[in-house]
């Protein structure tokens, strides 16, 4: 369902940006294309994250969001909002990626 939202708000965002805001924001509508990717991995994230934590791999949170703060950086200085909107995608995917990640070490362990 989360992904079909973010679709749906993805595709329409050069319609729902100067309805909602005005023609002023048209030119973020790209941006806005790129942050909804980030809405069907969070409603995923929001479930396993608890399965980290009950793992006690809390390390692993922290150095995911370190690297975020660092790409944050680098490409915010270097590609403006979008940079910034592209590294966060890439953070949440790792984040729900981690906790299957955690799964397979503690399993084989």
């Amino acid at each position: 369902m989360a992904a079909a939202i973010a679709l749906g708000v993805a595709l329409t965002a050069g319609l729902l940006l100067p309805l909602l805001y005005g023609r002023a924001l048209l030119e973020e509508a790209p941006l806005n294309m790129v942050l909804t990717l980030i809405l069907p991995i969070q409603v995923a994230r929001m479930v396993y994250r608890r399965a980290v934590l009950a793992f006690k791999r809390e390390r692993d949170l922290e150095t995911a969001v370190g690297v975020n703060l660092g790409l944050d950086l680098l490409l915010t200085l270097r590609y403006g909002a979008m940079g910034c909107a592209l590294t966060t995608v890439c953070t949440e995917a790792r984040f729900a990626f981690l906790p299957w990640q955690t799964w397979r070490k503690m399993s084989c362990a």
